[in-house]
């Protein structure tokens, strides 16, 4: 017979750690989910029992949410804060057992080996009801689930609270079939496909081929029941706790300039550099802490802690180059206090253990460089200072992309020919155009005489919605003035009024 593991599951541990954080929303049936931006149209990543009542899923956009369930609560939460959750019940959990594996996918999963243990405390289901105790006396709703294989433990455990011990794998492969799809970390659209077909259950997965799957719903659904079928077995690894780089250095008496910090950080980085080599790691971050005086912070209203990052362009080990990074990111910032502290905390990230290429092909730009140019205006202007436009849902025209901070340069990809695109460049704002009513164009000076009257007219294209917020309807049109310029304007029902959203090169 396999050997057996446990699975700890603390559902929605996001979740969890904003209902810590929000406990007046702990109330019965106040639907409560965790979105992964503060923003009508962003999606839903976590849902309490309450909302999923209401047919809220994860998946979802929070204003789709909203339409099912009008008292939603909901609220972001940090990667920081999960993980420090995470350290916490895995350090609690050693106590229980020796070897453990958190989920690298799902925060709030946990593996243990359970082999031997139920000697030490007098069964296993009672090693079971020990660890669901302590989690529950640590202020986390958890569940636990005692049997052999990995991913049909892990599934098992959705959606239950308390212990559960399985006799054998019979038992095991019974309660499996069981389970609602509903209740897997599968991607929406793929549960949502499943669910059009009747599919609810892994039973009902798991009766069809696996060819099938494949070939209707992709690699992923093919994943998914391989991993349900157990044909992925993992052992159970030791978890070891990182312990942070980092370091400290009091000022007495305290600095009123960040000029000195960078001569400190010179001395302080060396020792942090070799440790952070000795696992075979470069700097991927940089984090400061700036502790101020408290009462001249308090009396010049002032923060008390100081906090920023600083990001090279790609992970090193260059002491030179943190210290001048370091050096452009506290030139402008003002304290506001004296400064009494200051921390320093470094963050890893694995060598690249493919060897460099003996030879380079010639290139006209240096890539590296430009890297290394845009690390230093981020470290002097903030992260925000170098961006770039990514497109995303939306249902307005100004919402369907956004700035994204941009960590390095891809690799140029030119196409082989050039192919000549029409390109449709948005204004900041939209521009109020001259009076002229819906119906009656006919001679239109859009822009005044330089562009001439509107020669032809594309439309219109209503888009109309925005009831979370504002109703908004609009009818967009194409304008092509006498001098060739392709404009891009829509009529606002709403404001009764022209506007110019942008034009087409």
């Amino acid at each position: 017979m396999t050997e057996r593991m446990a699975c700890i599951e603390v559902p929605a541990l996001p979740l969890q750690c904003l209902l810590r954080r929000q406990p007046d929303w702990r109330g019965a049936g106040v639907p409560v989910v965790v979105v992964a931006e503060d923003k009508p149209q962003a999606k839903i990543r976590d849902v309490n029992e309450a909302a999923r009542r209401m047919r809220v899923l994860p998946g979802m956009r929070y204003a789709a949410g909203l339409s099912l369930a009008p008292g939603l609560r909901a609220d972001t939460v940090d990667d920081a804060e999960v993980e420090e959750a995470v350290a916490g019940i895995a350090r609690g959990l050693l106590r229980f057992s020796p070897r453990i594996a958190p989920s690298r996918d799902e925060p709030g999963v946990f593996w243990l080996d359970a082999r031997g243990l139920g000697r030490v405390f007098a069964g296993v289901r009672r090693w079971a009801e020990a660890i669901v105790a302590w989690l529950r006396a640590e202020g986390w709703v958890a569940s636990v689930v005692v049997g052999f294989d990995r991913s049909a433990t892990s599934a098992i455990a959705r959606g239950r609270r308390g212990a559960l011990v399985l006799r054998d794998e019979d038992e095991e492969r019974q309660r499996l079939a069981e389970v609602a799809l509903e209740r897997l970390p599968i991607a929406a659209a793929l549960r949502d496909n499943l669910l059009r077909l009747g599919l609810e259950t892994v039973g009902q997965l798991q009766a069809l081929s696996p060819d099938a799957l494949r070939r209707r719903f992709g690699p992923e659904a093919l994943a998914l029941h391989r991993a349900l079928a157990g044909e992925r077995p993992e052992p159970v690894q030791a978890w070891l706790e990182v312990p942070p780089i980092e370091a400290e250095r009091d000022f007495e008496p305290p600095l009123t300039r960040t000029a000195p910090i960078v001569f400190v950080v010179r001395q302080l980085l060396p020792p942090l550099l070799e440790a952070i080599a000795a696992r075979h790691e470069n700097v991927a971050l940089l984090h400061l802490t700036l502790q101020l005086e408290k009462r001249r912070a308090r009396k010049r209203q002032a923060t008390r802690r100081l906090e920023t990052t600083v990001q090279p362009a790609t992970p090193t080990r260059d002491e030179a180059l943190l210290v001048d990074l370091v050096r452009l990111r506290l030139e402008g910032m003002e304290p506001g206090a004296p400064i009494e502290r200051l921390e320093l905390t470094l963050t890893g990230s694995p060598e690249d253990p493919q060897q460099a290429p003996l030879w380079h092909a010639a290139r006209k730009r240096d890539l590296d460089a430009a890297n290394r140019a845009i690390a230093r205006v981020r470290a002097q202007l903030g992260a925000s200072a170098v961006c770039v436009v990514r497109p995303r849902d939306g249902h307005l025209p100004e919402a369907r992309f956004a700035f994204e901070p941009v960590e390095a340069l891809p690799e140029p990809r030119p196409a082989a020919e050039h192919q000549p695109v029409l390109v449709r460049r948005l204004l900041p704002r939209p521009i109020p155009l001259p009076a002229s009513s819906q119906r009656d164009r006919d001679g239109w000076q859009v822009r005044g005489l330089a562009y001439g009257p509107v020669m032809r007219d594309v439309g219109p294209f209503v888009v109309a919605g925005g009831w979370w917020r504002r109703e908004v309807h609009r009818a967009y049109h194409f304008a092509e003035m006498r001098r060739g310029d392709l404009l891009w304007v829509y009529w606002d029902e709403t404001r009764r009024g022209w506007f110019l959203q942008g034009c087409v090169e």
